[in-house]
């Protein structure tokens, strides 16, 4: 008689946890373009304050990630990432840059020697009325073990009565000859509605 409501809680613990992980696997917004490089590039996150960080890992590295302390850097993998700002106000997207391995690609700041040849993409943001917003063009961090980039870009400027923020990736085909790649909109998490 007691068994039973003790395997229904159970149930429930599994299901829910399976649904934790299930849903903390898959990127709600998996915006992806190929860029003329032949490189993807993934949206993952959008984050606002002075002290950003994501966790481009897998669900386990990420909530080892929530781990405070020297045992958190341990088992997240190397794979937080982190960028001061300014301001409180100040967003950051981050994007994850999967090269093709079928070719030999230069497009990223090279972490160890600090070099940079041709880029093949920049990201720019506007606002909801279509007004560019200012700050930094994309940057590369990384890389990871697998050899993909997390790249993020921010700005300084998101107006809080802008519902969305307006993300065009664009490729370079040549001297002053950026096409682009893919555009997508992404809900801007200072808006407040006006009085």
């Amino acid at each position: 008689m007691k068994r039973r409501p003790l395997l229904i809680l159970l149930f429930l613990l599994v299901a829910g946890g399976g649904l934790f992980v299930w849903n903390a696997s898959h990127d709600a917004q998996a915006e992806s373009f190929v860029m003329v490089d032949g490189s993807r590039i993934t949206f993952q996150a959008v984050t606002v304050g002075t002290n950003h960080s994501y966790c481009f890992g897998n669900v386990f590295q990420r909530l080892a990630a929530r781990i405070p302390g020297r045992l958190g850097e341990i088992t997240h993998g190397g794979t937080v990432f982190r960028f001061p700002t300014g301001s409180p106000t100040d967003v950051i997207l981050w994007f994850r840059q999967r090269e093709d391995s079928s070719r030999t690609n230069d497009n990223l700041v090279s972490p160890t020697s600090g070099t940079r040849s041709k880029v093949y993409c920049r990201i720019k943001l506007k606002d909801d009325q279509g007004n560019g917003l200012s700050g930094g063009n994309g940057r590369s961090v990384g890389p990871f073990h697998s050899g993909d980039f997390a790249m993020f870009v921010f700005s300084t400027n998101v107006p809080p009565n802008s519902r969305m923020i307006r993300v065009r990736l664009e490729s370079w085909y040549g001297t002053n000859d950026w096409r682009i790649s893919g555009e997508f909109v992404v809900p801007n998490p200072l808006y407040r509605k006006q009085s």
